[in-house]
Formats: C-alpha cells, structure tokens, sequence
C-alpha cells in the first residue's frame, strides 16, 4: 500500500488527530510546494479584531477590546516573516498569583473584570496583566485569529526572516 504522505513528524501523540480530514489535501499541497508544516502550541485569545461588525467586539468581559495597549497586532505573514519561540523567558510564570484563579493564565483578566470590579473603574490593562508582555499575533496564512504566546506561557517574538 502506498501511503500518502513521504514524511510524517509527530511532536505530540495527538497532533493528527486534530487536524479536520478536510485539510490535510490542503496541507499537503502546501508540502509539495516547500512549506514545513510545523505545529504550535500558540493561545487564541478572543480579541475585538476578530469580531469586528457583531456588535460585541467592545464586550470586555469577553474579549480583550482592540483598543489602547491591546490595539495593535501584528501580522504574521509566511512569506516573510518567522514567530520565534524566545525560549525558556515565560513572563506569566513571573506572577505567582496565576495559579490561584484554576485557569488558563491568559483568562485570568477576564476573571479579574467579572468578579472584583463591580464598579468598572479596573482598567482592562490592569486586569490583563499577565498579557501585557507579550505581543498580538494574527497569522494571516492561517487562522487569523489573534495569539498571544503559547498556552504553556512561552513567548513568540515576531520578527522578519528566519528565527535565530
């Protein structure tokens, strides 16, 4: 039996078993073109930018608004430009209250807004934090939902070209 893939690379056992059986002609079209085809671990984050034109993309209680400090994102592009792990530097980890809230580390200003600012006088950089060292992503050959860092706390710094 022939298969149809020449190299599979398996980083974590559940890899394949995520991907939609709709992609994977995509995916390997993008194979036989050169693309490396590298899974990540990169964090969605519900952001205002990706539900522009619903009416709720200022709803701070469930997304991060597209404004102030959360207002820019960078646009990853494949063509050009790399998303470079920055290695063991985990900035949330630096805060020891993360453990406390039994969530996810970038959901805990989410928590923050609902449950200790029945005034709204947080603001929503305060509550998040935890986010603020790390950048917006979008990768716009991919998803193009917003990112920020991995879920395990890892950095990705944007850059152009190769990572080092």
């Amino acid at each position: 039996m022939q298969s149809k893939w020449k190299y599979i690379a398996l980083t974590e056992p559940d890899t394949l078993l995520t991907i939609r059986p709709s992609s994977l002609e995509a995916l390997g079209k993008k194979l036989k073109e050169g693309y490396i085809l590298a899974p990540h671990r990169l964090q969605p984050i519900p952001h205002g930018s990706d539900f522009k034109g619903l009416g709720i993309e200022k709803d701070k209680y469930h997304l991060i608004p597209a404004a102030g400090y959360f207002e820019h994102v960078h646009a990853l592009s494949s063509n050009e430009m790399s998303c470079c792990d920055a290695g063991p530097f985990k900035p949330v980890f630096v805060e020891k209250t993360i453990h406390d809230f039994g969530t996810q580390w970038w959901m805990q200003g989410f928590w923050e807004i609902t449950k200790n600012n029945p005034n709204e006088t947080m603001s929503v950089e305060y509550a998040h934090k935890l986010l603020l060292p790390y950048p917006l992503i979008r990768l716009v050959d991919g998803t193009a939902v917003t990112f920020c860092g991995a879920n395990s706390g890892r950095m990705c710094r944007p850059g152009i070209g190769d990572c080092e």
